[in-house]
C-alpha cells in the first residue's frame, strides 16, 4: 500500500465518528423544534440525519478508494510476476 494509506484510513474513521456525533447532537437538538410545527421539526431532524449518512458515505468512499488502490497494486505485481515467469521459461 502507499506510504500514507493507513493515515488516510484513520483520518476517515475519525471524521466519520465526529460526523456521527455532530449529527446525533443536531438531531437531538432539533427535537425541540417540533413545538413550532411538524415540518419545522422534521426539517431540523433531517439535517442531523444527512450529517450522519453523509459522514458514513464519505467513509465508505475512502474505503472503496483504498481498495481500488490495493487492487491496482496487486494487479501490477501479478503482471510483473507473470512476465518474470514467462521470461524464465524462455531461457
Amino acid at each position: 500500500m502507499p506510504k500514507y494509506s493507513e493515515l488516510v484510513r484513520v483520518i476517515a474513521q475519525v471524521g466519520a465518528v465526529i460526523g456521527c456525533i455532530v449529527g446525533a447532537i443536531v438531531t437531538v437538538a432539533a427535537l425541540a423544534s417540533f413545538k413550532y410545527g411538524f415540518l419545522v421539526g422534521l426539517s431540523g431532524i433531517s439535517g442531523g440525519l444527512y450529517l450522519i449518512f453523509g459522514s458514513l458515505a464519505a467513509l465508505g468512499m475512502v474505503y472503496c478508494f483504498l481498495s481500488l488502490v490495493q487492487a491496482q497494486i496487486d494487479t501490477r505485481n501479478a503482471v510483473i510476476e507473470y512476465i518474470d515467469v514467462a521470461r524464465t521459461r524462455e531461457k
